[in-house]
């Protein structure tokens, strides 16, 4: 015969619903909200469009794969940077084809 012990084990609390809060993992957010907000801040920052949109999709692609390191997280080293003159918010980026910069200039090694 098997006893069972009159000993009653509680389950763990369920998180408080409602309030977004689970304390293991911290405040939960949901992914469009968190996207509006990050491209808010940095259109603030007088960002155009298309790089707020590409730095917001990095930035949240991190966050949602578990690399904080290079999420969210990043904002306020980039304002720093912004600041500092060491990065800008603005910028003027141009892809250049330089045969000259690649062996024949035809790049044979990478075939």
């Amino acid at each position: 015969m098997i006893e069972r012990s009159a000993e009653r084990h509680e389950a763990a609390p369920e998180p408080a619903r409602g309030n977004g809060m689970r304390p293991e993992l911290g405040p939960h957010v949901a992914a469009a909200l968190w996207r509006r907000q990050m491209l808010e801040i940095l259109r603030a920052w007088c960002m155009s469009d298309a790089h707020a949109q590409i730095t917001t999709d990095v930035l949240v692609a991190a966050d949602l794969t578990g690399i904080d390191s290079h999420g969210m997280a990043l904002l306020p080293l980039y304002r720093q940077q912004i600041e500092d003159g060491g990065a800008t918010a603005t910028p003027n980026i141009s892809l250049v084809h330089d045969p000259a910069a690649s062996p024949s200039g035809r790049m044979r090694h990478f075939y």
